[in-house]
């Protein structure tokens, strides 16, 4: 038995890898139901890997968040971070500076500190280590991170090309090459702030170079299609919708790297709009909906079928889903990333929903996805520039799509180059268009209790900048393919 539940974990965990969230969602669902820890344990790390805070923290509830592997704790952190639940994680992280007994278990709280931005005492718990643990790889990295946290670029590419080298006589494993491609990143990060744009761009193509697993443009391109030829306009309108409008979901509609963490936090700010990141409820009532239709067609054929008690069930579940932060406020911002796929599902279980648009210069929008470790959770097509310049695309054709059929849906377009250079025209705009007053806090995004864990978070815990826009042209010369590709795309 224990061998038959550590092989259902390591599929889980296999699928993530692949970047399959809906095929490993739906495994672990069914590894709990045959071994519950296994399955607990399995579902925290697709939750984790889908950064679904909430389904998460639920997921996690009662379980000792020492008992868990380091990753996942981490995870559990910034959940706490998420929302807002400060004390408890003060608390926690005291708990686990006293308890720590081993080297390992140090690091693994420094990495914390450095995460939720306490510089200070991530340096204070290194320089306890012992001396040799403070030569070791681990270590050095953390040193390097704090540097990159710091803005102190030149140690920081310092301190990291010195890790990078010994890196090298590590043995080839998962973990060995995940910290490779975290070296990477965190290099091209540094070098690019240096303006050293041709060692960032170096830096980074090694990252991508470390991850050897394909991505099937083909299914990918074939799903876009299939959800794009099924959902038009006559088929909208003869689909049962939900009878109940349990909530009012606020969706952010783009890509990764496009501006949604930046709206996401702004909007969060309002005292009226629960901020909820990424949500996996969406993957999950795509799931279950053949099941519950008992349909041989797959999503989104299977929604033909759909009735409106079907609707109402559905409707519940997503409310009940975002019921921890909701806390009488009248919107819940959603900005998973696949939301692009399923507007049409969210069209008939939550018809109060309000959606933004959000788009950015496919350039710039590009070269941020390539530059930054958005490689995992099933976006690894970022690795080559024919598959990002596809990728791209068709996420575009998605969201101009559902603005052509979708007449009912009410749909905000925004650009991300408006919103950094036009903050507060913008915010007024977007708040208008969800009947909200306008809050001064709005603008203060950079102050939020929260924490966003994606790799946005840390340009969200400052005022706004433009340095964004136009980046681009520091690349030129490495992406002749994605200026091939989506040159039409680009604004004159």
């Amino acid at each position: 038995m224990q061998k038959q539940s550590d092989a259902g974990l390591n599929q889980v965990k296999d699928l993530l890898r692949r970047g399959l969230q809906n095929l490993a969602l739906e495994r672990a669902e069914y590894l709990k139901r045959s071994n519950p820890k296994q399955g607990q344990e399995a579902l925290l790390h697709v939750y984790a890997e889908m950064r679904d805070h909430l389904s998460f923290l639920d997921e996690s509830d009662g379980i000792d968040p020492k008992e868990l592997p380091t990753d996942l704790r981490d995870f559990f952190i910034n959940s706490y971070l998420f929302v807002g639940n400060t004390k408890n994680l003060r608390e926690l992280i005291d708990d686990l500076v006293v308890s720590r007994t081993s080297v390992s278990d140090t690091l693994a709280i420094v990495s914390t500190l450095e995460e939720i931005g306490d510089t200070n005492g991530a340096l204070e718990l290194l320089d306890k280590l012992p001396t040799e643990a403070k030569k070791g790889i681990p270590a050095k990295f953390l040193e390097g991170k704090i540097l990159l946290s710091q803005k102190d670029y030149q140690s920081c590419v310092t301190k990291l090309e010195d890790v990078k080298s010994l890196s090298n006589e590590l043995k080839r494993s998962p973990r060995s090459t995940e910290l490779k491609r975290a070296i990477s990143f965190h290099l091209a990060r540094a070098y690019d702030k240096l303006n050293e744009y041709e060692a960032a761009w170096h830096a980074a193509k090694e990252g991508h170079e470390e991850e050897d697993l394909p991505f099937d443009i083909g299914a990918y391109e074939e799903f876009c299609y299939r959800v794009m030829k099924f959902f038009t306009k006559k088929r909208l309108q003869s689909l049962n919708r939900s009878s109940q409008v349990a909530v009012e979901p606020l969706l952010v509609m783009g890509n990764p790297r496009s501006g949604t963490t930046l709206l996401d936090t702004i909007l969060g700010m309002h005292n009226q709009v629960a901020s909820g990141g990424e949500l996996s409820i969406g993957t999950k009532i795509q799931n279950e909906v053949p099941k519950l239709l008992d349909s041989y067609s797959g999503f989104p054929d299977c929604l033909v079928d759909l009735r409106i008690p079907d609707a109402n069930k559905l409707a519940k579940d997503y409310a009940e889903s975002i019921s921890r932060i909701s806390m009488g406020r009248k919107y819940v911002t959603n900005k998973a990333l696949n939301i692009n796929l399923q507007l049409g599902l969210f069209y008939c279980i939550t018809p109060g929903m309000k959606v933004i648009s959000l788009h950015r210069h496919p350039l710039d929008n590009c070269i941020s996805c390539y530059l930054n470790l958005v490689s995992v959770s099933g976006h690894n097509y970022n690795k080559r520039q024919e598959h990002q310049a596809k990728v791209w695309v068709l996420r575009r054709r998605l969201q101009d799509h559902w603005s052509e059929v979708a007449e009912e849906i009410p749909i905000l377009q925004l650009h991300y180059e408006s919103m950094v250079h036009n903050q507060e025209y913008e915010t007024k705009r977007i708040l208008k268009f969800f009947d909200l007053e306008f809050q001064g806090d709005c603008l203060n995004f950079h102050q939020s209790p929260s924490i966003a864990a994606t790799v946005s978070k840390k340009q969200v815990q400052e005022p706004m900048y433009t340095t964004s826009a136009g980046r681009w042209k520091n690349y030129e010369p490495f992406i002749p393919t994605l200026v091939d590709k989506l040159g039409p795309w680009c604004p004159s």
